[in-house]
């Protein structure tokens, strides 16, 4: 049997019964019970009947521990509490057939699980409520990912943003009294000699390549004008030069066109982030990046043969919030993300269908 839950928060509309009156009570509990999704089923006023298997894993707790109790006493975060009641009046006095909710939960090791789905009510043949069914899911990683990669942006951006203040705008300033001086010479009636303006014309090179380097740090040029290959073998060439391994980007000669810049962006940041993890973490001594098209997909592999690293062992490490960075972004543009050990060398394999190149948000 495959349970299968839409995890799009913006599709949360009427949703098919969770199961057929004329289903067996232990037929519909196995079902609920097959689902990854947390499924509670309350009486009209909010005490718990019914927990599916998902719902004790997060909780800790079993049905015979909760029953009869009010759904409150799950909830880690008081001041959610009322917005949730208020959700389950709205259900009751008809006014709507389903909302949305969001709460923290007391996880199995007193942790806050953030939860989020919706409630919908079920009524008896005289049309009144009989019982409130929430369905949700774990979000509590998905938001962490998204405040880490937050931070990161964040981060980058005051990287940009010193640099500016100290490098550019110093070498800046120092060109502008350059050319004051000048000025001031020519007015007093001494001549301007190519020497003088040759180191004005270095100042303004000097200045641009500056400004050059810094753009590529919040995005390399190459990826806005579809140009990933290229865009990768200069990551490998900026990675060798950092360290005394080697760091080789090998590319297929016809590569697909991906207009979609961010999709782009999200492919190069998997690399970046899969050979920082390599060098930080597994000492190898060759980096190999490669880019191919496939007969259905674009695939992206980076793989390392350093002896310390692998990603079962990595998880709970520090590398396992890059690891989990680089599902996430592969998450976001439809991409499959695998990460594999064998024979020494550790391998990160992206997929992204071709029929996703462009569309990929």
């Amino acid at each position: 049997m495959l349970t299968f839950i839409d995890m799009m928060t913006t599709r949360w509309e009427e949703p098919a019964p969770l199961a057929s009156p004329a289903l067996s009570d232990t037929y519909r509990s196995d079902v609920l019970n097959a689902m990854g999704a947390v499924v509670i089923e309350m009486d009209a006023e909010g005490h718990i009947q019914f927990i599916n298997q998902a719902c004790a894993k997060l909780t800790g707790a079993t049905l015979s521990e909760i029953a009869g109790q009010d759904i409150q006493m799950l909830f880690s975060n008081p001041e959610e509490m009322q917005a949730v009641t208020q959700g389950f009046e709205e259900l009751r006095s008809g006014r709507s057939r389903q909302v949305h909710v969001q709460m923290r939960w007391r996880g199995e090791n007193a942790s806050p699980r953030l939860l989020e789905g919706t409630c919908t009510a079920r009524y008896d043949a005289y049309g009144q409520v009989e019982a409130l069914v929430l369905v949700g899911v774990d979000v509590t990683e998905q938001h962490s990912l998204e405040r880490d990669m937050a931070i990161l942006n964040t981060t980058e951006r005051r990287i940009v943003s010193e640099s500016l203040h100290e490098q550019l705008g110093m070498q800046l300033a120092a060109m502008a009294i350059q050319v004051q001086n000048l000025k001031a010479a020519v007015e007093r009636g001494e001549s301007c000699t190519a020497d003088d303006l040759e180191a004005i014309a270095d100042a303004i090179r000097a200045g641009v390549g500056k400004a050059r380097e810094l753009s590529h740090t919040l995005m390399p040029v190459s990826l806005q004008q579809d140009r990933l290959g290229e865009a990768l073998a200069d990551l490998a060439r900026e990675q060798e030069a950092q360290w005394s391994g080697t760091c080789t980007f090998i590319g297929d000669p016809n590569l697909p066109s991906i207009p979609n810049t961010a999709t782009a962006m999200h492919l190069y940041r998997i690399a970046h982030e899969a050979v920082t993890n390599a060098r930080t973490h597994a000492t190898p001594n060759d980096i190999v990046i490669r880019l191919r098209a496939g007969r259905d997909a674009l695939v992206l592999t980076i793989h390392n043969d350093g002896p310390n690293w692998h990603p079962k062992k990595q998880m709970n490490q520090p590398s396992g919030k890059g690891i989990a960075r680089m599902r996430y972004r592969a998450h976001l543009i439809d991409a499959t993300l695998k990460i594999a050990h064998m024979h020494g060398i550790t391998m990160v394999t992206c997929r992204l269908p071709l029929h996703r190149l462009s569309d990929a948000a």
